[in-house]
């Protein structure tokens, strides 16, 4: 977990560094930043929030990514389109990876409670992209990822499943995770950099519920087709086994 600092550095700093240079060196194109729920915070139904909610991010990661947005959407004259994903999975990556480790484990640890989730391939998240990149579409904000959300426990079976395996979900009391973040957030303070949990990844672990409404973004961006979990764990599986990642 990174530090608030950093995060506004990356973040908000990076992205007003971008677009000064692209209003300076090229102002006709258009500028597609690549956003994230994070900003936009979870939502408390189980259906998600739209494009046009109001943000409400509960992690200095979630509102260096709001700062972000906010410095796009002030640039004057500038052509923009923000697109924000969820939880990406696939190739390559390393932070859902966690998941299929503990999976492949055979014990899942999850906060208690009923929590849904927005999910989205990498292969998509790229397709809504270079979508977003197209004149035709209208300037403003676009959510990707699956339109339809998956309840927390049922992701885990059908991970297993994907890979050949069998999990069990072992609930988690969130006075545990709040110990946890408040400890590693003062491991933090210390100068500890690779710190697993903090107050922030407590509260993001037990929010309830990271959806997104995504109908409507994904038919502006003429998406009509995306890859549904099961396939597309199946597939990370795969991949992740023959790389080594995973046996």
């Amino acid at each position: 977990a990174g530090s608030a600092v950093a995060f506004e550095r990356g973040n908000r700093e990076g992205t007003a560094r971008v677009v000064q240079a692209v209003a300076e060196a090229a102002p006709e194109v258009r500028l597609v930043h690549v956003s994230s729920q994070a900003a936009l915070g979870p939502s408390p139904a189980i259906d998600g929030l739209g494009p046009d909610a109001e943000p409400h991010p509960i992690s200095a990661y979630g509102r260096s990514k709001l700062g972000a947005e906010k410095e796009v959407r002030a640039r004057d004259g500038l052509d923009w389109v923000i697109v924000r994903p969820p939880a990406i999975y696939g190739p390559r990556d390393i932070d859902v990876l966690q998941f299929f480790k503990l999976a492949a484990r055979g014990v899942v640890p999850l906060p208690r409670g009923e929590r849904w989730v927005t999910m989205a391939w990498v292969g998509d998240v790229v397709r809504g992209v270079l979508a977003a990149a197209h004149r035709r579409v209208k300037r403003g904000i676009y959510h990707l990822g699956e339109p339809y959300p998956y309840r927390m426990k049922a992701l885990v079976q059908l991970l297993a499943r994907a890979g050949g395996l069998r999990a069990r979900v072992v609930p988690v009391p969130e006075t545990v995770l709040a110990v946890a973040g408040t400890a590693g957030s003062g491991l933090q303070r210390l100068g500890f950099r690779q710190v697993a949990m903090t107050r922030d990844k407590a509260r993001e672990l037990t929010a309830r519920h990271w959806t997104l409404r995504t109908h409507d973004s994904l038919a502006a961006l003429g998406i009509d087709r995306w890859m549904e979990f099961p396939r597309g764990a199946a597939l990370t599986w795969e991949w992740y086994r023959n790389e080594g990642w995973l046996r």
